[in-house]
């Protein structure tokens, strides 16, 4: 296990040694002159053991947040798609469409901002400004990455805003969790009634697979009069608000435990090299050994 949190900064090395003549590659003779630092066996159990913790943590969190989705999304599923939604067995079905669903655009539902790009000499990563997304390059799991920011003025998403990719893939979707500038390969839409946790469910079933919105139309852009012109299914006002108000709790853990994930990766990764480097001394720490870490080391010994 030592090895395997160790194995980043190997890589790194091979990376910066690789001789550069066509294609990079690396010799035996420049591996052999690779020392590796190893510290005695008992001190390489205790590193493991305190980094195998925190990924035990991160790992159980990702299963945590992939099942919340999944239930989220296959309750849309059996609501909106289809039709087992609260007391559809009292609502009369006409030519498949429940009695009082519609036909509406995509318009007629959101807010829309379509991105535009500020020059790039306002960009910077100090933190100056507001972050700046320009498309699915900056997307994380849920929430961008905010990486660029910009200190100029541009289009504006809000906090909770649905983002939108607008090229190619065309439909992936991200959240804003506060506000920010966003570029031309995004838009942000916002639902008037304030049902954003239903529109991004929504938004997740229409724009399927990349590229492709629900109709099997295949885009490598789509214009804002493409985007809120795409046509929809669209229920009842109190079958959307019901949905939104028992999907919202759900949202908020998911958001809740990526935060938590965000902050135990940073912790890990800041400790992994005070490890290594012996610049945190373990030998003195009695330290349990996490499950993972017993179950791989009985595996070994069996």
């Amino acid at each position: 296990m030592y090895f395997y949190f160790r194995l980043p900064s190997i890589v790194s090395y091979v990376e910066n040694h690789a001789l550069q003549s066509g294609v990079p590659h690396i010799n035996l003779g420049i591996l052999k002159q690779f020392d590796i630092h190893l510290p005695p066996l008992p001190i390489q159990r205790k590193i493991a053991a305190i980094l195998s913790a925190y990924d035990d943590l991160i790992e159980n969190n990702n299963r945590r947040i992939s099942i919340l989705e999944k239930m989220a999304e296959e309750l849309y599923r059996e609501w909106f798609v289809r039709l087992r939604f609260p007391g559809h067995g009292k609502v009369k079905i006409v030519k498949g469409v429940p009695e009082g669903w519609t036909v509406k655009r995509i318009g007629d539902l959101v807010v829309a901002t379509m991105g535009q790009s500020p020059s790039s000499e306002f960009y910077n990563q100090n933190g100056i400004g507001l972050p700046f997304n320009q498309g699915v390059g900056t997307y994380g799991s849920r929430f961008p990455k905010k990486e660029v920011y910009c200190d100029t003025k541009g289009r504006i998403a809000e906090q909770g805003d649905i983002l939108i990719s607008v090229r190619a893939p065309v439909g992936r979707l991200n959240i804003a969790d506060c506000k920010m500038i966003i570029g031309r390969g995004l838009a942000s839409l916002r639902h008037k009634n304030g049902l954003n946790s239903y529109l991004y469910y929504l938004l997740k079933q229409i724009f399927s697979s990349e590229d492709i919105i629900g109709n099997g139309a295949i885009f490598n852009s789509v214009t804002k009069d493409e985007l809120l012109g795409s046509k929809l299914l669209a229920p009842s006002d109190s079958l959307d608000e019901l949905f939104n108000n028992n999907i919202k709790p759900i949202d908020g853990l998911i958001a809740s435990l990526i935060n938590k994930t965000e902050l135990l990766t940073n912790s890990r990764d800041r400790l992994l090299t005070r490890l290594m480097s012996g610049k945190i001394d373990v030998a003195q720490l009695d330290i349990q050994f996490p499950p993972s870490m017993k179950e791989s080391e009985a595996m070994a010994d069996a």
